[in-house]
């Protein structure tokens, strides 16, 4: 048999030219032992039966080929609680709690109004937001029904699925009447160098191991921010504002898209101080 040490070894030895080779074999061993890290850091000696050793190898080896941690122990931690995920949705990134911040300042946590999480995926970003304003109305809509399945399971292991209504649809369609809220973090990527911006959009291999339609965002990365942007005025209530996270290199672009717009918006940083978020007010 295996020691813990002997297993870790091997696993740093796999992935050794990954970014966070020891982080990597700790987590996955904590996952496959159903251990926090700290009892297999302080427990090197003990002997691994055959099965954990196996499963154990069998993920580093997926961990070589850039599958992200996170489907390997199907998890991510999101402001502060932890989601279900697997290839049918793409994973929580930090950038995106900014999302919920900018919001958690600009609205009362006794806002009651409608909040509509525009591409839901894992729910991330809907089940946060049920949690953080307790009285508000939480819709959550996405394209993909498998992605609605992992959301939907999220909703009930943090007990929130009574606080939202799912949807099934493309960007606003499902929507039967105007909301105060919208926030999206739609696909923004493109998937070759482009005249306005000039490079590719990520060299990230773990990018492409999460589903196409959750960060493939056309020739440039827009086509469904600029879409949803059209939508805005039949499905924005007349006091309402929207929040968009998009990539700092379609500053330009979209800053003149939305110029040409009757909406007043500015440009936030994120924590890492790049422009990120679009925050859309109504004009009207």
């Amino acid at each position: 048999m295996l020691t813990i040490q002997k297993l870790l070894k091997q696993g740093y030895d796999k992935l050794k030219n990954s970014k966070s080779p020891n982080l990597d074999v700790e987590v996955i061993l904590s996952y496959v032992l159903n251990k926090p890290r700290e009892y297999i850091l302080t427990h090197l000696d003990e002997e691994m039966p055959l099965d954990v050793s196996n499963k154990f190898e069998e993920l580093i080896d997926r961990r070589k080929k850039h599958e992200p941690v996170a489907y390997l122990i199907n998890n991510k931690e999101f402001y502060g609680r932890n989601f279900f995920v697997d290839n049918r949705v793409h994973i929580p990134r930090p950038a995106t709690e900014d999302l919920i911040n900018l919001i958690k300042g600009v609205l009362s946590a006794k806002f009651k109004g409608t909040i509509a999480d525009i591409g839901t995926g894992s729910g991330c970003i809907s089940i946060t937001l049920a949690l953080e304003f307790l009285k508000a109305n939480i819709i959550a809509i996405d394209i993909s029904e498998k992605a609605l399945i992992v959301a939907k399971q999220n909703a009930d292991k943090l007990k929130a699925a009574d606080r939202i209504t799912f949807l099934k649809g493309d960007l606003l369609n499902p929507l039967t009447k105007k909301v105060d809220i919208i926030i999206a973090n739609l696909p923004y990527g493109w998937s070759q160098t482009t005249r306005s911006l000039g490079e590719v959009w990520t060299d990230d291999k773990e990018i492409f191991f999460q589903p196409k339609n959750s960060h493939q965002g056309g020739k440039n990365g827009l086509d469904l921010i600029k879409k949803l942007i059209d939508e805005l005025p039949n499905y924005l209530s007349k006091k309402g504002q929207c929040f968009l996270e998009y990539d700092p290199r379609q500053t330009d672009e979209i800053t003149d898209y939305l110029q040409k717009t009757n909406f007043k918006f500015d440009i936030i940083k994120d924590s890492a101080t790049h422009d990120r978020i679009l925050f859309i007010t109504n004009n009207s």
